[in-house]
């Protein structure tokens, strides 16, 4: 992989970005629900992302494309039998 160099002209910036509608949407979701998927989070041992569980494998991180052909051939394979 090669290194690429950004500059960033922060003084061209016409327009701060504002967070405030992600805010309210995480708000609206609710304290309930974003708790009980951290809890979910938790149970699954889940502390990277991307964090995709299938069945009762957990990959964890960006990963070739061999690795979820077979977790998910292996769970298909198990609901079949």
């Amino acid at each position: 992989m090669q290194a690429v160099q950004v500059e960033v002209n922060y003084d061209k910036v016409l327009r701060t970005p504002n967070t405030r509608l992600a805010h309210r949407l995480l708000s609206a979701v609710g304290n309930q629900e974003i708790d009980a998927a951290r809890a979910r989070a938790d149970r699954l041992g889940i502390q990277a992302v991307p964090t995709i569980p299938i069945d009762d494998r957990v990959i964890s991180g960006a990963q070739p494309p061999v690795v979820f052909a077979s977790a998910l051939r292996s769970a298909g394979q198990r609901s079949a039998a």
